[in-house]
C-alpha cells in the first residue's frame, strides 16, 4: 500500500543480535518499486525505522524480482544508498548470484543467494553451489559479498519457511533420506500420494562456510525470521569457520 510495515518484533531480537557481536540488518521487501516521486519518502521511511529499532542498515531484496525496470531499479538503490549514508547506515542489496542481478555496485555491500531447491533436475554441490560462488570470486568482488544461507524449503511447488517444513515433517513422520554429493535432504511422506520436501541439509551449510574462508567472501547472511530453533542452534555453532557473520532480520 505505499507505506512500510514492521512485521516481525524486533526490540529483543536485536538485543540478543548485538549482544553476540553481530549486526542486525532491517531486510526490507517490495511487491512493487515506489513510484519515482516517492523514492526518497520511500528511503527516508527506512532510516526511520532502522534507527527506531536499533539497526545498523537495510538490505533491499529480491530487486530481480520485483521489476526488468533497470533504470528504476538503478535510481531505488542510488538515492536510497545516498539517503542511508547520510545518516551513518549500511545499505546492502540482494540477488540471485547467477544472473548479476545484486546491485553491489551501488551499495556498501551484497548478499549473494543461490536458489536450486525448486530445479526439477538439482546439481551436486560441486556443479552448482560450489562452481557459481567460485566463478563470482574470480570475475566480482567477493570481499564485498556475503552469501546467504537458505532459509527456505521446497514443497509442492512452492518455498516454505523450515520451521514450517519441519513440523510438517516432524507431524507426518515423514521418511529422511539424504544425497550426500547435492547436499540436500529428501523428507518423503504419506502413505498413498507420496509427497516430498527438500532441504538443504547442514553439511550443504558447513560447505558454503567453508567456501566463504576459500575465497574470500565477507561472510553470511540468514534470516532468522525463517529458520526454526534446531536448525538456527546448529547453524550458528558453524560460524568458527569464518570470522565476521551477519544475522539478518526481515521487515516489509
Amino acid at each position: 500500500d505505499g507505506r512500510i510495515h514492521n512485521i516481525f518484533p524486533s526490540e529483543d531480537t536485536v538485543a540478543l543480535i548485538k549482544s553476540h557481536g553481530r549486526a542486525p540488518i532491517l531486510r526490507v521487501y517490495m511487491t512493487e518499486l515506489p513510484d519515482k516521486d516517492t523514492v526518497s519518502d520511500f528511503a527516508n521511511s527506512i532510516v526511520i525505522m532502522a534507527k527506531s529499532c536499533g539497526f545498523v542498515g537495510a538490505t533491499l531484496s529480491s530487486l530481480n524480482n520485483v521489476s526488468t525496470d533497470k533504470e528504476r531499479l538503478d535510481s531505488l538503490v542510488f538515492t536510497t544508498r545516498k539517503i542511508l549514508m547520510e545518516s551513518d547506515l549500511l545499505l546492502f542489496t540482494e540477488g540471485d548470484i547467477e544472473k548479476n542481478t545484486s546491485y553491489m555496485e551501488y551499495a556498501d555491500a551484497g548478499i549473494l543467494t543461490y536458489d536450486k531447491l525448486h530445479r526439477a533436475d538439482i546439481p551436486s554441490f560441486d556443479e552448482g553451489e560450489k562452481a557459481a560462488f567460485e566463478n563470482f570470486a574470480y570475475s566480482g568482488e567477493s570481499s564485498r559479498a556475503f552469501v546467504e544461507i537458505s532459509s527456505f524449503a521446497f514443497s509442492l511447488g512452492k518455498f516454505i519457511e523450515k520451521r514450517e517444513a519441519m513440523n510438517i515433517s516432524t507431524r507426518k513422520r515423514a521418511h529422511i533420506l539424504s544425497d550426500d554429493k547435492k547436499k540436500i535432504q529428501i523428507h518423503t511422506y504419506g502413505r498413498h500420494k507420496k509427497r516430498e520436501i527438500i532441504f538443504e541439509s547442514l553439511e550443504n551449510t558447513k560447505a558454503k562456510l567453508g567456501l566463504i574462508s576459500e575465497l574470500g567472501y565477507m561472510g553470511v547472511s540468514f534470516d532468522i525470521a525463517r529458520v526454526c530453533i534446531p536448525d538456527l542452534m546448529m547453524t550458528v555453532n558453524m560460524f568458527d569457520l569464518i570470522s565476521y557473520p551477519i544475522m539478518v532480520q526481515r521487515s516489509l
